[in-house]
């Protein structure tokens, strides 16, 4: 009987084993990804796991080459010249996007990265402000 409870133990143990689970995790990391736009190259970066950032560089892509055309030549040329960054966080502070007037990062909310229109949006006001618009809110 002890060897029959010996060898069950050892089964169970080693179907425990078997059974678990050798995926490895997909844990939030920072992710990076140099995306050629109609500005020139834009660093675009965000602390999201692997399932999270696939397509959100070239969700940004997209928007920032419609934005090209939306904020004209003279912003465009401005914009162009700067060596651009765009962050994309999870639960910011800010409901869409956050910038400096002048500056050279743009603040995306991941909540809207899958919203082409809300994306564009911000994408489109943030590319007004990094122009020196003033007139355009910097957090929206």
């Amino acid at each position: 009987m002890k060897k029959f409870l010996t060898i069950l133990l050892l089964l169970i143990i080693g179907l425990a084993f078997i059974a678990c689970d050798d995926k490895p995790k997909d844990d939030p990391k920072t992710q990076t990804t140099i995306i050629t736009t109609s500005f020139g190259d834009i660093t675009v970066t965000g602390y999201l796991t692997n399932a999270e950032w696939e397509g959100v560089p070239n969700k940004i892509k997209t928007a920032l080459n419609s934005a090209y055309t939306f904020v004209g030549p003279v912003a465009a040329g401005i914009i162009s010249a700067k060596s651009i960054t765009v962050f994309v966080e999870k639960n910011p502070s800010y409901a869409n996007y956050s910038t400096t007037l002048n500056g050279n990062t743009i603040h995306i909310n991941y909540a809207i990265v899958n919203n082409a229109s809300n994306l564009q949006t911000a994408i489109n006001r943030s590319c007004w402000v990094l122009s020196g618009d003033d007139e355009v809110p910097t957090v929206g």
